[in-house]
């Protein structure tokens, strides 16, 4: 599924960019644009063919989520995505998968606070099979009261299990529950036992029918088709759907400003220090300026928190940072995972002080380039599949509302002076928007 023609067109023009030295002189990509139609039915279209990639994306992207889960409904979104593959009109229980794997192609979900998706990569002439199977459960679900009932004993186990998730998955969700209190994006997925108990199939289907409507959803398909052949293939399969009640999102209270601390115990090997912001969405121009902030922060041996905490005050073993993507208000974070002998007050004020040198002083050029050559290295290779680059043009849709954000992301990435990087931290890396997460061992005393 490796992608060819205008992608490797850009894949190339990246990396020459990247090796020159001078990334920011670059255009991030010389591949056509992608598309988009609206369907009478309010189903956005999406459009990105590349006539020499060897396969094609089929994926559909719902507005559900912790985002769109009102009051009682806490993991409606996860027991939706098991239920989607339950049957539908035409299409009976497990009989999605199956087709999709008979063709030789994959499937499966990503769900996050403002979306689920739901795609499948399949060889070009199985374009209409992935377009027919999607379009029926979109048009509605067919499963009985004990398939609904598995699912959601499923849904349930799915959240036990949650504390067998790696360490650094469980630190960040501590992180974002401290940073996002009150708010949908602080909630787990899985959402909470009490509601997934008290759940019914009505209660979900009501929710599930404005979340999973073709008026509020978006439809991409990425790779080898045929533009003009593709559109008016989905204009036969979907438009006779109807539109439905278009999902409305709950109403959110304002996030009040100040720094917020927590201290938890979780079955981690050391002890983990976090530090996380509220930014701007993922829409936000100065979004690519927090990617590669975070790239300068922590990403790799020669990150500056790896220096400092590491090599320096010898009080971590590992350091990371990056940034948690959303529609409405990001995350940018930073992680430490302590030596048994490091003083916590030491390494706080050794992490903060690497964050607060970003808002004080400009990244110098030599340093900027490394991150910056390590970033867009990284997207080059992720972006040579089909899944990956549908991803990415996806979620330019969802978060910004127009898929050529993918595009732009790069070519920002790629021009961003030590200037802008020090603009964007003094805007965005403050105190009042942050949280501060300890976490220790189950054993260990807190110190």
């Amino acid at each position: 599924m490796k992608l060819r023609g205008s992608a490797v067109l850009t894949a190339a023009w990246l990396v020459l960019c990247v090796a020159s030295g001078a990334p920011r002189a670059c255009a991030a990509s010389a591949a056509p644009a992608p598309t988009s139609v609206t369907l009478k039915n309010g189903l956005r279209v999406v459009l990105a063919p590349d006539s020499a990639a060897m396969a094609v994306d089929v994926a559909v992207w719902y507005p559900a989520g912790t985002r769109a889960e009102r009051a009682g409904l806490a993991g409606a979104s996860h027991l939706a995505e098991r239920l989607m593959f339950r049957g539908s009109t035409g299409v009976p229980d497990g009989e999605h998968v199956r087709r999709v794997l008979a063709e030789g192609g994959s499937v499966n979900t990503q769900m996050s606070p403002d979306y689920a998706c739901f795609w499948q990569t399949v060889p070009a002439e199985a374009l209409p099979l992935a377009l027919r199977l999607e379009a029926a459960r979109m048009g509605g679900l067919s499963y009985g009261p004990d398939a609904f009932a598995a699912e959601r004993r499923a849904a349930r186990a799915d959240l036990r299990g949650w504390r067998d998730r790696p360490v650094v998955t469980l630190a960040l969700a501590q992180l974002r529950a401290t940073l996002f209190e009150g708010h949908p994006y602080g909630r787990l997925l899985y959402g909470t036992d009490a509601d997934l108990a008290r759940m019914t199939a009505k209660d979900v289907e009501a929710w599930r029918r404005g979340a999973y409507a073709p008026g509020s959803a978006v439809l991409t398909i990425v790779g080898r088709f045929d533009a003009e052949a593709a559109l008016a293939l989905v204009r036969r399969t979907f438009e006779p759907l109807p539109k439905g009640s278009p999902a409305t999102l709950p109403a959110l209270k304002e996030l009040a400003p100040g720094e917020r601390r927590n201290w938890a115990r979780e079955q981690t090997p050391a002890r983990l220090l976090l530090a996380g912001w509220r930014v701007p969405p993922a829409s936000d121009p100065d979004a690519p300026a927090l990617e590669l902030l975070a790239q300068v922060l922590g990403g790799g041996e020669a990150s500056r928190l790896n220096g400092a905490l590491v090599h320096d005050w010898h009080a971590a073993l590992l350091t990371q940072a990056g940034v948690v993507p959303n529609r409405e208000a990001s995350m940018f974070w930073a992680m430490a995972a302590l030596g048994a002998d490091a003083d916590s007050s030491t390494a706080e004020r050794a992490l903060l002080d690497q964050v607060g040198r970003l808002a004080r002083e400009p990244v110098p050029g030599d340093e900027l380039e490394r991150a910056r050559a390590q970033l867009l290295t990284g997207e080059l290779f992720r972006q040579q599949t089909v899944r990956a680059r549908a991803q990415a043009i996806g979620e330019a849709q969802v978060f910004a509302g127009d898929p050529a954000n993918a595009e732009r992301r790069l070519a920002q990435l790629a021009s961003l002076t030590p200037a802008d990087l020090q603009r964007v931290a003094q805007r965005v890396l403050v105190e009042t928007a942050r949280a501060i997460v300890w976490l220790a061992p189950r054993e260990e005393a807190g110190r």
